[in-house]
């Protein structure tokens, strides 16, 4: 079982939180940004308005998923893998008199402070995201008991109206009307089973025109989709909970959502006056404070009711406040990337701006051939030569590209998606099962614990005895490693004395020097790789 500080230093555990904390400053960005575009198109459509905003808000949901993929692909690998709880290496320097390691001891505190968001944001993630889902759940469950709870309407004027009205916006769709005694506005629940219900008083309260106007807004939203729209940016809401720029965008799109359907409002009873006294009376008189911000599916109704009366429109410009957040959140970015380009330095590795190890004898055990290292010690490690051995047997998650001729013949006037079935060249991932699936022309063949080679006989001899091709040809190689673990990175010597590598086990290296430590990870790591190369380092020695 994976103890704590492991799952700190587990590779996808520093990528979430490189993720997370990448995104913060880039929503922020992205924040400000939206707020741009929404001012510039003060004077554009609702539509047009809300398209941009809709597709806004999606791609910013996409940029974590982006930002994973970079993450698990290499930046995790720049994480130093420091057990919770060891004694911090900038501590063991502290301890050494000298005014002159002082840059040194900060370095190191400032490292520790860097790093910490990588392993702490995740957390922030695991307890929010099942809160709000929670939320999320019961707001659903809350929704289907008001359904239960309304009274259905099988007859009368107001259903008759809404058929006729169906018919003239063109929704095909069976829409169903029922009142219920919970509700203090016209609420539209349902993806599959749409439902309009309408508040119990709002037929005596109302006119017949008003009544329609409030049919026409509903079944324009089931027309357009929104229920299941709204859903999944509630979903968005309750996944990416932790960066305002998701509710900011998420509101912007609710709101321009209102104004297209108060737009099929107008454009079928051109009567914007009484459409807004509509609105005010449903939202207001009579109403609880509490309830009034719910009125009409929870919008601003002031920029509606303007909108609706052609008045000028509110500025479109963000809050102040808001502006400050995302100005706050590009302040981080700026100190995230500042802090990637001082570790990076010039050469893109780092060495150009570690500060010197300065042992308490005045040593520098990097150029100290004598030298032993000790825990707790810090090693860097960089990965030069990480070429996987054609002679390692094939393991699940692992990629294999495979080219192929002599298959099954391809009919130039046949089905181009069976034509394609009978194509296996490509890359071909190994299956949980030890299998690769060639597709349903050829089926699976089973290829863990083979090498490439014993894997090309395998897959000739399924395509002889099971497919009945007379002479296949089958070209195997391996494509890419089913993990890609931490080693390059600073790694610190653990009580024990050795050093831990990714899955790839862990090195004894206390009492070696630096050249035998690379001697000893070299012949580990060989059991792995096709000669392997490292360079190694201390970035951190110990007090003793």
């Amino acid at each position: 079982m994976m103890s704590f500080a492991n799952l700190h230093e587990s590779r996808y555990w520093l990528a979430a939180g490189g993720t997370m904390l990448h995104f913060i400053w880039i929503g922020g960005a992205v924040w400000i940004a939206a707020a741009a575009v929404r001012s510039l198109m003060s004077r554009s459509g609702p539509r047009v308005r809300y398209a941009v905003a809709l597709g806004m808000l999606v791609a910013t949901a996409c940029i974590p998923c982006a930002l994973l993929v970079v993450e698990v692909q290499g930046n995790g690998e720049n994480v130093p893998a420091l057990h919770r709880g060891s004694p911090a290496p900038s501590d063991a320097i502290a301890s050494a008199a000298q005014p002159a390691v002082w840059p040194t001891r900060l370095a190191g505190r400032l490292e520790d402070l860097f790093y910490l968001p990588y392993r702490w944001l995740p957390w922030l993630w695991l307890t929010g995201t099942p809160m709000t889902l929670v939320a999320l759940t019961c707001g659903v469950t809350g929704v289907e008991r008001l359904r239960r709870a309304a009274r259905l309407l099988d007859d009368g004027d107001t259903v008759t109206a809404c058929r006729r009205l169906q018919a003239m916006l063109g929704v095909g769709r069976r829409v169903s009307i029922g009142l219920c005694d919970r509700i203090a506005a016209p609420l539209l629940v349902g993806i599959l089973r749409p439902m309009i219900l309408l508040p119990a008083s709002i037929l005596a309260e109302c006119s017949t025109e008003q009544i329609e106007m409030i049919l026409i807004h509903e079944l324009a939203h089931v027309r357009r989709c929104d229920v299941f729209v709204n859903f999944v940016q509630r979903l968005l809401e309750a996944v990416l909970f932790f960066h305002p720029a998701i509710w900011w965008l998420s509101s912007w799109v609710r709101l321009e959502r209102e104004k297209c359907c108060d737009g099929v409002v107008l454009a079928h009873t051109c009567r914007p006056q009484l459409y807004a006294e509509t609105l005010a009376a449903i939202a207001l008189p009579g109403i609880a404070a509490r309830h009034a911000a719910l009125a009409m599916t929870d919008c601003h109704l002031a920029v509606r009711i303007r909108h609706i009366l052609n008045l000028d429109e509110e500025s479109m410009n963000a809050s102040r406040k808001s502006l400050l957040a995302a100005a706050g959140l590009l302040v981080i970015g700026a100190a995230v990337a500042f802090w990637q380009l001082y570790k990076s330095g010039p050469s893109g590795n780092g060495s150009a701006q570690k500060p010197p190890v300065v042992h308490k004898s005045g040593v520098d055990p990097n150029f100290d051939p004598t030298y032993r290292v000790e825990s707790p010690d810090v090693l860097s490690i960089g990965l030069v030569k990480s070429i996987r051995a054609d002679s390692n047997p094939i393991e699940p998650g692992d990629q294999l590209k495979i080219r192929g001729t002599n298959l099954l013949p391809i009919d130039p006037s046949g089905d181009p998606v069976e034509n394609g079935f009978k194509q296996i060249n490509g890359l071909h991932c190994v299956q949980p099962d030890g299998t690769i699936d060639l597709g349903p022309q050829y089926g699976s063949v089973v290829v863990t614990a083979m090498n490439t080679r014993s894997a090309r006989e395998a897959i000739v001899k399924h395509l002889r005895e099971s497919v009945g091709l007379v002479d296949p040809k089958i070209a195997v190689s391996l494509h890419d490693v089913h993990v890609q673990q931490i080693v390059a990175g600073e790694h610190l010597v653990r009580p024990d004395g050795t050093v831990a590598i990714g899955i790839y086990g862990k090195v004894p290296v206390r009492g070696l020097t630096v050249e035998e430590i690379k001697a000893a990870i070299e012949k580990h790591l060989a059991h792995f790789f096709y000669q392997p190369a490292v360079e190694i380092s201390i970035t951190r020695a110990a007090a003793r």
